[in-house]
């Protein structure tokens, strides 16, 4: 592995707020800056594009809230991670140019958190329905070449989409209700999203609104993560276990029955 220096800022309880990393192996004098700000919770991309779209957001935490913060200073190499410097306290203060102060910006910042994990939460569940979409893809190219009748299969299969669209709609809305706008009511994805835009660089307390939706949007995500979990863990896993003793080709997330002997 290589090796990489790391800049750790935590609060005053002793939790991190934000790593900053770096390679170790550059010369010279190295400037970081933190922005004061939490580590963005966006999907994760390990490949980026090279072109400049100024109209692009900004992957990005909430700011914090004032108080004493410490920095310090360690390098991970050979497998272990060594302490270089710190930690070193120093105080983040507001500007005091707030034109709506909150009366407490811990609680501010608290929304914003969870604004922003109820966002994460939406984007994993959006993120594995088209997973699993993608997979009964494959299995339905893999039951078309097995050496069985197909309409046994293909109920099975028909029946797992079915659910996993009725929650794709519960999590996202009607897509052909968006195109004709009818106006449609607000899904959990609309909700939450609305209000992590709404807040993000926003200083004033959150309005009673989106109190209100954040906490709709969170009872609505906590059953629609509870039936896709169903057919995730049920489901699709028992269809799997099912092709695979009926001698199906290989497809994704399958591991194989087989005891050598």
């Amino acid at each position: 592995e290589k090796s990489k220096i790391y800049i750790t800022i935590t609060n005053q309880q002793g939790d991190i707020v934000r790593k900053l990393s770096m390679p170790a192996d550059k010369q010279g004098l190295q400037r970081v800056e933190w922005d004061m700000r939490t580590t963005s919770k966006d999907p994760i991309q390990l490949s980026g594009s090279d072109f400049y779209n100024p109209f692009e957001g900004r992957e990005e935490g909430p700011l914090v809230s004032p108080g004493v913060y410490s920095v310090s200073l360690s390098r991970w190499k050979d497998g272990s991670m060594t302490t270089l410097g710190g930690p070193v306290s120093f105080k983040v203060k507001p500007l005091g140019n707030i034109v709506l102060p909150p009366k407490d910006m811990n609680a501010v910042v608290a929304f914003k958190r969870e604004a922003e994990n109820l966002s994460r939460i939406q984007q994993s569940v959006s993120r594995a329905i088209s997973s699993a979409n993608s997979e009964l893809n494959y299995i339905r190219r893999a039951i078309s070449v097995m050496e069985q009748p197909e309409e046994s299969w293909l109920k099975e299969v028909i029946s797992i989409e079915q659910k996993l669209d009725t929650l794709q709609r519960e999590l996202s809305g009607d897509p052909i209700k968006v195109q004709l706008d009818m106006n449609p009511t607000p899904s959990v994805a609309d909700r939450i999203g609305r209000v992590v835009g709404e807040n993000k660089y926003s200083s004033a307390e959150p309005t009673g609104t989106h109190q209100q939706s954040l906490k709709i949007a969170k009872d609505e995500l906590s059953g629609i993560v509870s039936s896709l979990k169903d057919i995730l863990d049920k489901d699709l896993a028992q269809l799997r276990i099912k092709l695979q003793k009926a001698g199906a080709p290989y497809t994704p997330n399958v591991i194989p029955i087989f005891s050598g002997q």
